[in-house]
C-alpha cells in the first residue's frame, strides 16, 4: 500500500530588517529632503509588507506615514533644527514583526542660532550645492563666530577646497582643536567637526578663524544639533 507523508512548516521567527537613512541630512541634499529605505527579508513564509512611521525629536509619539506598502524607500522633507527618528515595521506572511530604527539630524542654517559674530558674512548662492545656497564665511585670520545650542551632539557643516584653511574649535569656551578645510577639491557639505554628550544641554560653539596665505578662507554651511 502508498505511503504518504505531509510536513508543515510552522514560521514562528521574526523577519530581518535594517533601516537606513543619513546621519546628517545635508550629506546628502543641499536642501531638507532626504531619502530613507530599508530592506527586509524572511526565509520561511516571506515579507508581506512594511509599515513605516517617524517622530521629530519634540513629539514622544511615533506617526505612521507608510501602511502596509510593499515599497523600500521615500523621499522625506523635515525641518532645519529638528531630529527625525524613522521606525520600519516589517511583517511577515505569517504574521510576524520586526522593526529596526534609524536617526537623521536636519542641520540649522549657518545663519541660525548665532549668539555673537566678528568679522564673518553671510553670502547667497542660489542654484548652489551650498546648504540651502547661503555660506557664512571668512577671510580674516581672528575673525570668530559663536552658536548657541541645545542638544546632546553637534556638527559642524563647512566647504572644503583649495582655498579654505583652518579654523580653531571651541566647546563651552574651552578649546577643542584645530580643523582643516583646505582639500585639493571641492567638497560640499562636510562635518569636519562634531561632538556629543550623555544628555541633552545648553552648550556653546565658537568657530575661530586660522587660517594663512593662500588658505586664510574659512566657510560655515550649517550647525547639525542632534536631539
Amino acid at each position: 500500500s502508498p505511503h504518504y507523508s505531509d510536513t508543515i512548516t510552522f514560521d514562528s521567527k521574526a523577519p530581518w530588517i535594517k533601516t537606513s537613512s543619513p546621519n546628517i541630512s545635508s550629506s546628502e541634499s543641499n536642501i531638507t529632503r532626504f531619502r530613507v529605505e530599508w530592506r527586509g527579508s524572511d526565509a520561511l513564509s516571506g515579507i508581506q509588507s512594511y509599515n513605516v512611521k517617524v517622530r521629530p525629536n519634540r513629539s514622544r509619539n511615533f506617526r505612521t506615514i507608510r501602511h502596509n506598502t510593499t515599497s523600500t524607500s521615500l523621499q522625506f522633507r523635515g525641518r532645519p533644527g529638528r531630529t527625525y527618528y524613522f521606525m520600519v515595521v516589517a511583517k511577515d506572511r505569517a504574521g510576524n514583526t520586526q522593526s529596526s530604527i534609524r536617526k537623521t539630524i536636519v542641520p540649522y542654517n549657518e545663519g541660525a542660532n548665532i549668539k555673537k559674530k566678528k568679522g564673518f558674512r553671510r553670502k547667497n548662492f542660489p542654484r548652489s550645492r551650498y546648504y540651502k545656497g547661503t555660506i557664512r564665511t571668512s577671510r580674516r585670520r581672528g575673525a570668530m563666530i559663536e552658536y548657541k545650542f541645545t542638544g546632546n551632539s553637534v556638527g559642524l557643516i563647512t566647504t572644503k577646497n583649495r582655498n579654505l584653511g583652518k579654523a580653531r574649535i571651541f566647546i563651552d569656551g574651552k578649546y577643542v582643536k584645530t580643523i582643516n578645510a583646505y582639500s585639493r577639491t571641492p567638497k560640499y557639505r562636510r562635518k569636519l567637526f562634531g561632538m556629543s554628550w550623555s544628555e541633552t544641554g545648553s552648550h556653546t560653539l565658537k568657530v575661530v578663524n586660522a587660517g594663512r596665505g593662500n588658505q586664510k578662507r574659512f566657510d560655515i554651511d550649517g550647525i547639525a544639533v542632534g536631539r
